[in-house]
């Protein structure tokens, strides 16, 4: 309704003009009055500023207008209808794609043994292998004394070899030898050791101590050794008494085997 009045008044205004102009252009100037074509200029300027007045209150007309609508009170909610039946079920979905692998487990409990199996086949016989080395074709071997104690052979105080063996060759050997003593008079200790004897320093391979108290009885004692000699060293067995002529070696000897290697 404000847009119908505004135009309304906008026409009014405009034939007003249209009528100012029309009069002046058939009522003649008087003489030394303005021209015509001035006083036309003039009123279409004053229809021009008019009608832009027009449109400037129009738009402040249409701005109040929708500002009061906007400042309306809402009107209270309606009442919530009843709920509408269950629709009919979808169509299943497409298959989603595959989830990564997941973290490994914990390693299960071992599970019983199963059933034993069939026995095989026997299998085919292997090639034959290398030809070893030559095994021992020799051993050496060296003895005294008939166990029988020799009151005209006593020990000393020194070391003094009872048995010896020379090696001739270069290797190693393992070396097993065994000693009877008894005793002559009174307490003493006797004492005896397996050695190396060479170019070089003498090597003490195995050793005892044999204690005699006065009328004991005869005694034992056994020496063992694993060894490497060069050419022509030799092995004994050496005996001393720490007290003289109160002991005698009965029996004493050796056995030299040689070997590949001692390990």
């Amino acid at each position: 309704m404000l847009r119908f009045a505004f135009s309304t008044a906008r026409r009014q205004r405009l034939t007003a003009c249209t009528g100012v102009v029309v009069l002046a252009l058939v009522v003649p100037p008087a003489f030394g009055a303005t021209p015509v074509t001035t006083q036309i200029a003039k009123v279409t300027k004053l229809a021009k500023k008019a009608d832009k007045n027009a449109t400037t209150a129009l738009k402040l007309a249409k701005t109040a207008s929708t500002a009061a609508t906007a400042a309306g009170a809402a009107g209270a909610a309606g009442a919530k209808g009843d709920t509408g039946p269950a629709g009919p079920t979808g169509p299943a979905g497409a298959t989603g794609a595959t989830g990564a692998t997941g973290a490994t487990g914990p390693a299960g409990a071992t599970g019983p043994a199963g059933a034993k199996g069939d026995k095989g086949d026997t299998g085919s016989q292997g090639p034959v292998g290398p030809q070893g080395p030559s095994g021992s074709s020799k051993a050496y071997a060296v003895a005294d004394g008939n166990g029988v104690a020799d009151i005209a052979d006593p020990l000393g105080t020194s070391f003094v070899a009872r048995v010896t063996k020379i090696l001739p060759d270069a290797g190693s050997y393992v070396v097993n030898g065994k000693a009877a003593f008894e005793s002559l008079a009174g307490n003493n200790t006797v004492t005896c050791e397996l050695v190396r004897v060479g170019a070089g320093p003498r090597t003490v391979l195995d050793s005892s101590e044999t204690y005699f108290a006065g009328g004991s009885l005869p005694a034992t004692a056994s020496y063992t050794a694993a060894v490497t000699v060069v050419a022509n060293d030799s092995i004994a067995l050496e005996c001393k008494d720490d007290a003289t002529f109160a002991a005698t070696v009965t029996r004493a000897h050796l056995t030299i085997l040689p070997v590949g290697s001692i390990e």
